[in-house]
Formats: C-alpha cells, structure tokens, sequence
C-alpha cells in the first residue's frame, strides 16, 4: 500500500520507561499535525481474551503479549488515517488498565483533522519473531510452570510473525527506549499501576506487588529479546535510573 498523505512512526519501550511521556512531549510540540495512538488501547476486551484462553491457552487471557490486541479495528484506522479519510471524524478506542477492559465507545476521543505523522507507541513495538529453538527453554518460573510445553509462546510468536511483523515493516522509523536491564521493568510498571488504581479511585493493596511481579513476566521474553536485538530499530535511547534519564547511544 503505498500511502502518502503521512507518515507512520513507531516507539517502543518497556512498561514504566517513559513512553507516553515522550509521547505528550512530542505531541505539545507538534500540536495537531501528530496523532500519537497507544498499541496499549487496542488490546481485546476481557471478554475476547478469556474465549481465546479457552480456545487456545489459559494463559491469552492475560493481556500485553501479541496475539491479544485486535489488529484488525488498529489495521482500519490506520489506513483511514494514513489515507485522509475522515468523514464525520475518526473514533479511537481507549483501554481502561486499572479495569482490564475496553472503554465504552461513548468515551472514545474523536479525531477529526487528518495528521501528517502517526506515531505508534507500545511496548512490543518493532519487536522481532524468535526461532524455535529459542522458544524451547522457558525464560522464567511463569513459561516453566504455565506453558511447559510451550503452546503459548509458540503462538505468540506466530501472532508476531504474521500480523504485528507486516505493521512494523509499514512503518518509517521505529525508535526503541531501552532499559539497562530486565530488572528496572517492575519498579517502573509498579509505579504506572499505583497511576492506574488512582484513575479509578482506588488504592493499592498488600497482594498488588506480587501481582504485578508475576504479570510483567509474561513480557520479560520479548523484552529480553529486544534488548538483545538493537539493530532493529532506527535510534536507542538508553534509559537508565529511578530518575530515567536518557542517553541517545545509536542514531
């Protein structure tokens, strides 16, 4: 498809390191002419990822890996986009996280002026497919003790493969916002999930900690696997630190 009336740029990161910061950032300079979308919006309803964990693994009805965002609704705008079609304006979703459910459609925030730059934002952004063998070996106590036979990382990454692959590669640039190890992972997303439960009133209990541990191990291949493959993208940007100050090292 040879699309021209804008552009489409990505933004990784993992969870916490700073994206829709950058994001709003970027979007007070730019104003009207940058539409930044969140990969993060487009995620199933609750109710479509629990019929996929029956159908396929218990454990898609987690959210966050490929295989749980619906493409197709994130295909279609796109393409409006892209193309200028705007009719009577565009609807974007919105995932509501502290309720792991999609927004109503009421709530939905209307775009009505075509943008010359979408910038995609998420955390499996440009994100590449693994080999089989290194499938294999679970990378932590969730793949062993959950998908010992690895049916739900080899789905995965055939989602990746198939669906997220051919969207990353219509994009012009992807810039990667890459943590200095896996470990500064869970202090960062335990700090956007105290931001989520205040959205919604509410405050964090004793038991959230050790949810969230056991929920970011669900990301840790992939991220691992786009910490280690830096080539893929077009600028890193190291971020390190409490403080995540960041340090362009390839551009």
């Amino acid at each position: 498809m040879n699309d021209t009336s804008c552009q489409f740029a990505g933004l990784a990161g993992g969870q916490g390191i700073g994206k829709s910061y950058l994001s709003h950032q970027l979007k007070a300079q730019f104003g009207e002419d940058l539409l930044v979308l969140s990969l993060d919006d487009f995620y199933l309803t609750k109710a479509a990822r629990e019929e996929l964990a029956v159908q396929v693994h218990p454990m898609l009805a987690t959210r966050g890996v490929p295989g749980t965002h619906d493409l197709d609704l994130l295909r279609h705008l796109i393409d409006r986009l892209m193309k200028g079609e705007m009719g009577d304006g565009i609807a974007l979703p919105h995932f509501i996280k502290a309720h792991d459910d999609r927004a109503a459609k009421a709530d939905w925030q209307l775009v009505t002026q075509a943008p010359k730059l979408i910038l995609l934002e998420g955390w499996c952004v440009g994100a590449q497919p693994q080999t089989e063998s290194a499938l294999a070996t679970p990378v932590n106590a969730l793949e062993e003790s959950k998908d010992e036979a690895g049916q739900w990382r080899a789905y995965v990454n055939a989602q990746l493969h198939a669906h997220y692959l051919p969207i990353w590669q219509r994009m012009a640039h992807i810039c990667y916002l890459k943590p200095l190890s896996f470990s500064q992972i869970f202090d960062w997303r335990w700090q956007q999930e105290i931001g989520n439960l205040a959205e919604i009133g509410q405050a964090p209990q004793d038991d959230d900690r050790e949810r969230i541990a056991v929920f970011i191990q669900h990301y840790e291949r992939i991220t691992r696997q786009m910490m280690a493959q830096q080539t893929a993208f077009d600028m890193v940007i190291e971020v390190s630190g409490a403080e995540r100050a960041w340090q362009l090292i390839k551009g």
